[in-house]
């Protein structure tokens, strides 16, 4: 391998940091002990070295392996040796399900971001090549997915806070094999990389070999093809805002109306895109076709539930809302106010906010003396939600403001003694209400739930 192209990498890797951020302290190195992260640790390390940045590796010990310790003992050493600092994260990954590397990988970049924020560090780096690009084009082509599938890895993507680079995307593996060849760079070889009974393996192995045979520069076509169905994607997307800008409410729930009014591409496309947003994966061409199909042909007062990734898609007077589960664990919490801005109260996964008023609100003395306590819903429960105003059934006034029966029961109650004074969706019990004034301090009470929902 000659120097110009042990210096490629270094390049590829400074040229990522100038891209994709302005200014950067702390970078994190994705650390297998493998040959391609190897090659990506040493790389960051001359960087660090010149004063540029300042650069971490952290290793996911998956405990797959019998050799986990051992790849685990190996990365430390390694990482010393270059003079980065070194963490690590162990995970726990079921050995049942539809796919185990599906399960690893979630888990482990859960890993890897706990362990940036531990350390401060804003970029997280993967040693992703352009023969793993190749790879996952041609695993997309055989499962049969769409654009958003043959774009595969994307350059750089945001993961939560973090920002997520895959500096060498254009290198050939042969590239990154030579670095460590050339510098004498120890690396530990994974037994599962080899075993063909998955499906990438096979690819790797048995495909790939043939199609460079054919022809040589396959990786490279490939990689153009993720090219351009990424920016295809990106034009998905743009039209999936523009649609979703007018068919999404304040609560980001979906107008089925406007929904149906868009062709059925679009209405698909931005369905997708909004379960994509709500952090699930979106569901497969059939599923969402048949999501569809169940949301846009209902009757006007059907109430629809549809299960995916583990939430619930509901049908509730012409909007679409996502259910995440979490209901209440107690029907009655006790609560003691001390003046404070918020009581936070996790088995209604939520917290009561308190806030000074010089309008109406409640007494604040009569809230600390108490007893102040949340509850559940117990049936006839009456609210006025005017100070002049007839009292009237939770139920009506629930119904009144489309708040739908599943989420009824999760908006807790609040009392002071036997007296119901707040009404999570619905507000203040205004008969128990004072006008503020420097002789009586009135408060304002609110609840705010922990997934944003309804307050």
């Amino acid at each position: 391998m000659d120097a110009d192209a042990g210096h490629a990498l270094e390049r590829a890797l400074t040229l990522a940091l100038c891209d994709v951020v302005e200014s950067v302290t702390r970078i994190a190195v994705a650390y297998s002990g493998g040959a391609d992260s190897t090659a990506l640790l040493h790389v960051a390390s001359t960087l660090q070295r010149r004063g540029l940045v300042e650069v971490f590796a952290f290793h996911v010990h998956h405990g797959l392996a019998a050799a986990a310790d051992e790849w685990l003992a190996h990365c430390r050493q390694q990482a010393a040796s270059f003079g980065v600092a070194f963490d690590t994260e162990h995970i726990v990954v079921a050995r049942f399900g539809a796919s185990i590397e599906a399960e690893a990988r979630t888990l482990r970049y859960a890993a890897l971001a706990r362990c940036c924020r531990r350390h401060g560090c804003t970029v997280l780096m993967t040693a992703h090549h352009a023969d793993d690009q190749a790879e996952s084009v041609l695993l997309n082509l055989a499962r049969g997915a769409g654009i958003g599938g043959l774009a595969a890895t994307a350059r750089s993507r945001r993961l939560d806070d973090l920002l997520l680079v895959r500096p060498l995307i254009d290198q050939p593996g042969e590239a990154l094999r030579d670095y460590i060849t050339d510098h004498a760079l120890a690396h530990v070889e994974d037994p599962s990389n080899t075993d063909r009974r998955y499906t990438r393996n096979a690819i790797r192995h048995e495909v790939m070999p043939v199609l460079r045979r054919i022809v040589p520069t396959i990786a490279a076509r490939l990689a153009r093809t993720a090219a351009h169905a990424s920016t295809m994607q990106q034009l998905l997307d743009e039209i999936a805002t523009e649609d979703l800008r007018d068919a999404s409410s304040r609560n980001d729930d979906l107008d089925i109306e406007r929904l149906a009014a868009l062709s059925d591409a679009r209405a698909a496309n931005a369905l997708r895109a909004w379960i994509a947003r709500r952090g699930m994966r979106a569901p497969s061409a059939a599923a969402l076709k048949e999501m569809l199909g169940q949301l846009l042909h209902a009757s006007p007062d059907a109430q629809i539930a549809l299960l995916h990734e583990r939430q619930t898609l509901r049908l509730y007077r012409g909007r679409v809302s996502i259910d995440a589960g979490g209901a209440p664990r107690a029907s009655f919490v006790p609560l003691v106010w001390r003046g404070e801005g918020r009581l936070d109260v996790p088995s209604w996964h939520g917290s009561l906010v308190f806030s000074r008023t010089s309008g109406r609100g409640f007494d604040a003395l009569a809230l600390r003396e108490g007893p102040l306590a949340i509850r559940a819903r117990r049936g006839g429960e009456r609210l006025r939600t005017r100070i002049d105003g007839p009292s009237r059934t939770l139920k009506n006034l629930y119904q009144e403001a489309g708040i739908a029966t599943w989420q009824r029961a999760r908006l807790p109650l609040v009392y002071l003694g036997e007296r119901l004074i707040h009404a999570a969706g619905l507000g203040p019990n205004a008969g128990n209400t004072i006008d503020g004034s420097p002789q009586s301090e009135a408060v304002r009470l609110e609840w705010q739930a922990h997934d944003d929902r309804i307050a």
